[in-house]
């Protein structure tokens, strides 16, 4: 109930809210309460939520220790995989963009959200290395991609479309020197809809305003 108070609600109304969540993980961590029995492997989803926030709230080293002291409780079944996954993630944040390139192209890509989620990586490195024609193509290609997928469950397909839509903006505006509509911001910023990679397209839509 403590989480959800924040990632259904409450991070919308203010980022510091995140850091608060990930103070809840951190506490429920150190209770050593999670994953919940002793001998089962951590839960893909919540893995992936305690990384994810601790980056959002700007602790990249306690993300960091925290793929390697938990990462060996992941399923080994797609273990590897996953902890590629995030460390790409990591380098990004790291701003070790070649690194976090070269992660990516070796996950392998066993289902439509791995897909996406590699898809907007490629996209935010690109970015980052002012490589605008890679970037281009990447959306381009994206957007064909969710285009023809008709069969993804609508809050994925939501999410990435949202976050497809804002990258385009803020592409157009870093490609062309210009600076971002604040119109265009103060939506991306409102909408209560979690699309994919909101912190870091909110960033980077303020660098440009």
């Amino acid at each position: 109930y403590l989480i959800n108070s924040v990632t259904i609600g409450l991070q919308f109304v203010d980022k510091k809210y995140i850091k608060e969540l990930f103070e809840i993980n951190k506490f429920f961590l150190d209770l050593k309460v999670m994953p919940i029995k002793e001998g089962e492997y951590f839960l893909n989803l919540m893995f992936d939520s305690i990384f994810i926030v601790a980056l959002a709230a700007d602790e990249i080293d306690f993300a960091e220790k925290f793929l390697v002291e938990y990462g060996p409780q992941l399923s080994p079944d797609n273990r590897d995989n996953y902890l590629m996954l995030f460390g790409s993630i990591l380098e990004l944040y790291k701003k070790n963009y070649e690194e976090s390139l070269s992660l990516l192209s070796k996950i392998q890509l066993k289902d439509p959200p791995t897909k996406m989620r590699v898809r907007m990586l490629y996209f935010m490195n690109y970015y980052e290395l002012n490589s605008f024609e890679s970037a281009l193509s990447l959306l381009d290609s994206f957007k064909h991609f969710l285009s023809e997928n008709k069969k993804l469950p609508e809050y994925l397909f939501e999410a990435f479309t949202i976050s497809v839509k804002y990258s385009a903006k803020i592409l157009n505006a870093k490609m062309n020197n210009k600076k971002l509509d604040y119109a265009i911001y103060k939506e991306a910023k409102s909408a209560e809809v979690l699309y994919s990679n909101r912190d870091w397209i909110l960033t980077k839509m303020e660098e440009l305003i």
